[in-house]
């Protein structure tokens, strides 16, 4: 405990007993000697006496586990006593408790302001710092914090902040500090008399954490070029798992010979790295990893023809090794034995349909043996459930093939042409898969494609599966920006379908009538998609006449829409739905304060809401203000859709080009210029991003800033022609904005 909390203690202690004396029940003695009554408090001092008091109930609100009680009696604290760092330091613990971050990472910094000699503080500091991506301002917290004379005497944090030390700065690439501070966690570890005294480890946990440090050692070793080094530390590792006092651990000593061969192989060892990786494989260790680098120690040795044959033993061996079985049918490819590696992955296939298998599978028919049409084959192999329940539910050996196919464009591309070029020239295929090669080539960026393959599959129609058909078709035609064909298509759509929902087409054509500026028009048809949706699509609908009542500039109605759907709608679904619109149409009507609040209604019910997170941040970096905060929530927006993404890896269709967008602004307004260039490039390069005016406006800025004027240009002029063709009122503004950017950039041109 630090000082100056011992003295608030000591204080409450001395109020206590204060207080249990003046209740008790025993009579002041008559002959008590007379006190002089002692010199009044000023104001300050009865501001501190009475934070001591609040400061005191706070901590039992804590210890009973109210803690917003105990938040609002230590504010109170604080306000009487600004300068009381014991008032601030419990107050992170109870802001990190209620994901107030700002606040606490405020409530560090007045705390060490207190007292720069708080070591916990300085580690708890430096967590939050390094969770903001600050590196090198938790790099120096964590320095202050060792520098403490008291650290000294709790060895498990000296342990904790050097191990987080070393690891922030192997992550920023400094790998002689991060050696050092790594040799003083093993330095405690392999002493660690003190650790198992204060209770919690054992010696065994301990020397097995000291193994684990030397090998994070020769890690560091090995990428700063320190060769011996790493072996010594690889070794020392070693030494302690082989050791029988120190809970022997054979197996994991065996897997340090792993590192050691990547060591030789630096060293131009590949010989000695070999005998190595042999031992290790003798293991027969999970993945292929081991087995690759054996492939480039043989390389080095020339001995290359040995890699199949080798392998071919090794995959005998570990059947059930599959990404091992793919390396030997990879190898197989590379060494012109495509019979073999054809019948190696489909024999892989039958147990495991992955994307992975799928992937080679492809790769060797499209890249090797130049025939994509046996890759189609196999999506007529897979047999079609004919249940009217299931009919649109993709087998699972169809999912691992177009997640293979998501995650490789070029094989997606080629596979797509080939079936276009199949159906020009009357070769059939299952009705199914048409459908399916569409929806791949609108992934790849391949409208043109895609509209041919929804067309065929309207002119072959299966009716369970109109509804779909057209809904592709539509949305490839949105993507084109081919507002006339959408009017045609739903014209046709609307006399013919029989089994769409007759909503579907009033919706699209509303949205192509407005970009055709056949403003009445479409609200008509807005309107009657609302009249002929069903309960599940009504608030769709309403939605999209929401939507384009903001766009005409009608923003009075549809304000007055979305509060009168806020007072019939009660689901927090729905709810949701309704206050995203509403703060759409507030930024319309550029009322940011309330557009801000609207999302922060939708945060309070749900502060994992990655669109939320997302737009908030968005709209509070486009007005230059709590630019932290704003990076902070569009990160967070990104790692949901991540997370979200990571489990449906079948489903998955890549990164969401408008978060990417989002951060990379922000980081531009932080004046990050090249970190925002990095995302914005990225949100650019997806099939979201590519036709996105904003996109290419905010990297025109990020080039602009970075003196790359002729990619300034040429980004400003790709979002000048795609503003064009936009007629949203947000895209009028940013019309005029790019126009005069673009006309600065020519006179700055012509000065020169």
């Amino acid at each position: 405990m630090s000082p100056l909390a011992r003295s608030w203690l000591l204080s409450l202690g001395v109020l206590a007993a204060s207080a249990l004396l003046s209740h008790g029940q025993q009579p002041v003695p008559e002959d008590r000697p007379t006190v002089k009554p002692s010199k009044p408090l000023s104001r300050k001092e009865r501001d501190q006496q009475e934070a001591r008091k609040l400061y005191g109930i706070g901590l039992l609100h804590q210890r009973e586990d109210r803690l917003l009680e105990a938040v609002r009696t230590l504010e109170q604290a604080r306000q009487l006593d600004p300068e009381a760092g014991p008032v601030h330091k419990a107050l992170i613990t109870l802001y990190l408790a209620l994901s107030r971050d700002n606040d606490a990472l405020t409530a560090c910094q007045k705390a060490l302001d207190a007292n720069p000699s708080d070591f916990e503080t300085w580690y708890v500091y430096s967590r939050q710092l390094r969770e903001r991506g600050k590196s090198k301002e938790a790099i120096t917290a964590l320095t202050r914090g060792l520098a403490c004379p008291r650290v000294k005497d709790y060895p498990n944090l000296i342990l904790q902040m050097n191990f987080e030390l070393g690891g922030l700065y192997e992550t920023a690439k400094d790998y002689v500090p991060a050696e050092a501070a790594f040799r003083k966690v093993a330095a405690v570890l392999e002493n660690p008399d003190a650790l198992v005294q204060s209770g919690g480890f054992s010696r065994v946990q301990l020397y097995g954490e000291a193994a684990r440090t030397y090998e994070r050692i020769g890690q560091v070793c090995l990428l700063s070029k320190k060769y011996d080094q790493a072996v010594e530390a690889f070794r020392k590792a070693q030494e302690i798992l082989n050791d029988e006092t120190k809970g022997k651990d054979p197996a994991r000593a065996d897997q340090l010979n792993r590192n050691l061969a990547e060591v030789c192989l630096v060293q131009k060892q590949p010989k000695a790295a070999l005998e190595y990786l042999d031992q290790y494989l003798q293991k027969q260790p999970i993945g292929a990893d081991a087995y690759e680098l054996r492939i480039k120690v043989l390389k080095e040795l020339g001995q290359e023809e040995e890699i199949v044959t080798s392998l071919r033993r090794y995959a005998a061996r570990d059947r059930h090794n599959v990404a091992l079985q793919l390396l030997l049918a990879s190898e197989y490819a590379r060494h012109d034995q495509a019979s073999d590696a054809e019948k190696l992955y489909l024999e892989v296939a039958k147990q495991h349909a992955s994307p992975e298998v799928y992937r080679g599978l492809f790769s060797l028919y499209i890249k090797d043996m130049k025939q994509p049409g046996r890759a189609l084959d196999l999506f007529d192999a897979v047999p079609r459930n004919t249940s009217p329940l299931q009919i649109n539910a993709p087998d699972k050996r169809t999912s691992a093939m177009s997640a293979a196919l998501r995650q490789d464009p070029d094989l997606a591309k080629a596979l797509v042409s080939e079936a276009a070029s199949e159906l020009e020239n009357g070769k059939p295929r299952q009705r199914a898969n048409y459908q399916l090669f569409a929806l791949l080539a609108i992934r790849a960026g391949q409208c043109a494609q895609a509209e041919r393959l929804y067309r065929h599959c309207l002119e072959n129609i299966m009716p369970m599966s109109e509804g779909s058909v057209y809904f592709g078709l539509l949305y490839t035609l949105a993507r084109a920006k081919k507002h006339e064909e959408i009017v045609n298509v739903c014209r046709e759509g609307l006399e013919k379908s029989h089994l769409t929902p007759r909503g579907i087409f009033y919706r699209h054509r509303a949205l192509a009538l407005f970009q055709l500026g056949k403003t009445d028009d479409a609200l008509r048809d807005a309107e009657e998609a609302v009249k002929l949706s069903s309960d599940q699509e009504r608030l769709e609908s309403r939605r999209l006449r929401v939507r384009l009542l903001s766009e005409a500039g009608q923003l009075d109605k549809a304000i007055a829409e979305c509060q009168q759907m806020l007072k019939e709608y009660s689901l927090p679904g729905d709810i949701r739905e309704v206050r995203l619109a509403l703060s759409d149409v507030y930024g319309n009507a550029r009322d940011h304060a309330k557009a801000v609040e609207q999302l922060r209604l939708v945060l309070e019910v749900s502060s994992n809401d990655a669109l939320a997170c997302n737009n908030l941040g968005y709209l509070l970096a486009d007005q230059g203000k709590e630019l932290e905060e704003a990076e902070k929530l569009i990160r967070k927006a990104i790692e949901l859709d991540r997370e979200t993404r990571r489990s449906k890896p079948l489903e998955d269709e890549g990164e969401n080009a408008a978060y990417l967008d989002s951060l990379g602004w922000v980081l531009f307004r932080r004046g990050n210029a090249k970190e925002a260039r990095v995302w914005l490039e990225k949100a650019a390069a997806l099939p979201d991003g590519s036709d996105d005016p904003t996109v290419w406006d905010h990297l025109g800025d990020v080039y602009f800033r970075l003196e790359e004027t002729a990619l300034a240009r040429t980004a400003w002029e790709k979002s000048l022609k795609l503003y064009h063709s936009d007629r949203r009122r947000h895209s009028e503004d940013r019309l005029k904005d790019v126009k005069h950017k673009l006309q600065l950039l020519e006179t700055e041109t012509q000065q020169k």
